[in-house]
C-alpha cells in the first residue's frame, strides 16, 4: 500500500450534509477526496470530527484504499440499473417484450440527446 504523507485536515473540511450526516473533504497528496459520513451515531460535529480524524489517521497509515471501499454508494441509480429493473418487473407482464425493448431504446436515445445538448457526447456502452 502507498504511504500518504501529505495530508491536511481542519475542522472546516467537515460540514453538515443535507438530509443528515456529514461531508468530509480531505487533501491526500494534493488530491481532494470527498466522503460522506452517514453513521447515525454522529449526531454532533465533535463526534463527526473524531470519526474524520480516524479516517485521516488511516490515510496516513496508507489504508486509504480500505477507506474508499467503505464509502457509501450514491443514492442515484444508473440507467442500466433502471432498465434492468424495468425489464424485470413482473407487474409489467401485460407489456410485450418488444415494447419494453423499444421503450429502453427510446430512454437511452433521450438521455444521449440531452447529454449531447449539454456538450457531453456519450457513446451508448450497452447495446440493447
Amino acid at each position: 500500500m502507498q504511504q500518504h504523507k501529505a495530508i491536511t485536515f481542519t475542522s472546516k473540511q467537515l460540514k453538515p450534509a443535507p438530509g443528515g450526516g456529514w461531508h468530509l473533504r480531505v487533501t491526500v497528496d494534493g488530491k481532494r477526496i470527498k466522503q460522506k459520513l452517514t453513521d447515525p451515531k454522529l449526531t454532533t460535529k465533535d463526534l463527526a470530527l473524531e470519526r474524520a480524524r480516524e479516517i485521516v489517521r488511516d490515510a496516513r497509515a496508507g489504508r486509504w484504499d480500505e477507506i474508499n471501499a467503505t464509502k457509501t454508494r450514491r443514492g442515484i441509480a444508473t440507467i442500466g440499473e433502471i432498465l434492468t429493473a424495468y425489464t424485470a418487473t413482473p407487474d409489467l407482464d401485460h407489456v410485450a417484450p418488444a415494447t419494453r425493448h423499444r421503450n429502453a431504446i427510446a430512454l437511452r436515445l433521450v438521455i444521449r440527446q440531452g447529454l449531447a445538448q449539454l456538450g457531453r457526447h456519450v457513446k451508448d456502452p450497452t447495446p440493447i
